[in-house]
């Protein structure tokens, strides 16, 4: 597999950092279609007789005019999100001697920055077995604690930095527009994004209502959900929802795990968190109400509440850390108000990303490296074609709505 002379500069300079002479470069496909949607990843091996480092280098495709500048965008926030959040995250866990830090996401090595190309180079998870979770399946209990403490920790640093230091906060916010790129396009005068948004949500809501067509109480639930829909995300762009860096990307996909068995993949030893693309300050429950929904199986979802305190417990735990108190910070009354703002937009996120991981691979569209790709034409003409899994989706959507109703969400 061949590299372009920007990367073959960028990975030349990691290997002469990392003590590397007399060296080759191999390149390889790092991801499997239908396993990633926002760039081109590769998997490099730098070795020479002695060692090898494993890498992945994950880099923005060439798109269409409309979508360009939103892709170059998302590289330059996740590069950020490596270069300074995390960065200043670990600097302020240490200095506050915090036992169980956040420390979940992959080594970063190196980014490229230029006009129109973004590139960033980071450790190669899938060498040291991490594995991914089988997107076509509900995750199981114990993958879901593992994030949800994973997310908890991740949180509290934000939370314990906004109001031990709102200044440090502030300014390193300040550097960089960490906004929610989908809040964007409600903005101002973007008739041309709010069209695009409402096409978007009329395909993705069309999907839920050939899902739920034999179940006339549920079809009439989500045209509720939908005369709300609009309301409900106007609310969640709300100042005093903004309270952390979120991680944003929720679908499975985005953790990988690694089995202390790896013929026993019930419980993972280890998780990191990746694709930090759309991360964002907003809301701990913009990450929770899309995770649960997206990736909880009916049994997860069943124990809704327990799963909550998995979450808040672990939060709590680390505020106190922090030498604050989390019934001042974020109590559990909080979070459930908070909630209830957010869960309703994961019934959003679960029916289309389920479209995705759901779908066989012949049924994703394939990316190229070149061209006009993803236009938003394209992506309507995706979301309206029959899925061969229709009743698995189908299927998944009805726990998910019936799991909104018991708890009295829609």
């Amino acid at each position: 597999m061949e590299i372009v002379e920007e990367h073959r500069s960028l990975l030349d300079r990691i290997a002469s950092e990392n003590g590397f002479t007399n060296y080759e470069i191999i390149a390889s496909p790092g991801s499997n279609k239908g396993d990633n949607f926002s760039g081109i990843i590769t998997a490099v091996t730098i070795k020479n007789k002695e060692k090898s480092l494993d890498l992945i280098l994950k880099s923005s495709r060439t798109f269409s005019k409309q979508s360009k500048e939103h892709h170059i965008h998302v590289y330059k926030r996740e590069i950020f999100m490596y270069e300074r959040i995390f960065k200043e995250f670990k600097k302020y866990q240490k200095e506050h001697n915090i036992q169980d830090p956040f420390e979940s996401v992959p080594k970063y090595y190196s980014s490229f920055t230029e006009e129109g190309q973004h590139s960033l180079v980071l450790e190669n998870l899938k060498s040291q077995q991490y594995q991914l979770w089988d997107k076509k399946v509900p995750m199981n209990p114990e993958h879901i604690k593992t994030v949800l403490i994973e997310y908890a920790k991740f949180h509290a640093v934000s939370l314990a930095m906004k109001h031990k230091n709102p200044e440090l906060f502030e300014t390193l916010l300040g550097e960089t527009n960490l906004d929610n790129p989908m809040h964007k396009l409600f903005d101002g005068d973007n008739n041309e994004g709010r069209e695009n948004i409402k096409s978007f949500f009329s395909a993705t809501l069309s999907m839920g209502y050939k899902a739920v067509k034999d179940d006339v109480a549920l079809t009439e639930y989500l045209k509720k959900y939908e005369s709300v829909a609009f309301e409900n995300m106007s609310k969640m762009r709300q100042p005093e929802y903004k309270i952390v860096v979120t991680h944003g990307d929720c679908w499975c996909n985005n953790f990988m795990f690694k089995y202390q068995d790896p013929n026993d993949k019930t419980k993972p030893q280890i998780i990191r968190v990746i694709d930090w693309q759309i991360s964002s300050f907003g809301n701990p429950c913009e990450d929770l109400a899309y995770f649960f929904v997206a990736n909880g199986s009916e049994e997860v979802l069943g124990d809704f509440q327990a799963y909550l305190h998995v979450y808040h417990d672990k939060l709590s735990s680390q505020l106190r850390n922090f030498n604050l108190d989390p019934e001042e910070i974020f109590p559990f009354s909080t979070f459930e108000n908070h909630l209830k703002v957010f869960i309703l937009h994961g019934l959003f996120l679960a029916l289309l990303v389920m479209k995705v991981t759901l779908s066989d691979a012949d049924e994703i569209p394939e990316h190229g490296e070149e061209g006009e790709k993803q236009t938003p034409d394209e992506i309507l003409d995706l979301l309206s074609k029959e899925m061969k899994n229709m009743d698995v989706y189908s299927k998944r959507i009805k726990i998910v709505m019936n799991f909104l109703v018991k708890n009295h969400y829609l």
